[in-house]
């Protein structure tokens, strides 16, 4: 449920039901950040925060986070990146239970070096991400995924 002007996504529907969100945002060209606040998450974490190419925005039936026009972060440890997914964080260095309700994250959209990157505000902790746009090509939206009953994400200014 998007409420508040389209500035707080809410998830409505039963635990383990996905929500999944696209951003009113094209991006394309240079770097773009946008701030979100975890209003409220239980534990384990679990909110997806990514991009998905807009080419597959024509067909919205079939947005996956694990598409391979996607890229980024869930919970359990997992990264996602064109359809694979990595659970070991002693790779990639994304812990995500260090996420709390309360939180504030920073999604960037880099298009001019091809990735996209987390911050973690209270932690200090930053995650990035290559997109293959051979798979994944620009112009890509901003991708949120909810899945917990009350769970909700706020863009702040």
């Amino acid at each position: 449920k998007i409420i508040d002007d389209g500035l707080l996504a809410k998830c409505t529907g039963t635990d383990l039901d996905y929500a999944f969100i696209l951003g009113q945002q094209i991006y394309s060209q240079d770097k773009q950040t946008i701030r979100f606040k975890i209003g409220q998450c239980k534990s384990p974490y679990n909110i997806f925060f990514g991009c998905i190419s807009f080419q597959m925005i024509e067909n919205e039936n079939k947005i996956h986070y694990y598409s391979p026009l996607t890229v980024g972060w869930f919970g359990c440890n997992e990264i996602y990146q064109h359809g694979a997914v990595n659970y070991n964080y002693k790779i990639h260095g994304y812990k995500s239970d260090e996420i709390a309700s309360n939180d504030i994250v920073q999604l960037t959209f880099d298009c001019s070096q091809r990735q996209i990157e987390l911050f973690h505000e209270r932690t200090n902790k930053r995650h990035t991400l290559s997109v293959n746009t051979d798979e994944a090509p620009l112009p890509w939206k901003l991708l949120l995924v909810l899945n917990r009953h009350n769970d909700y994400v706020r863009i702040l200014p």
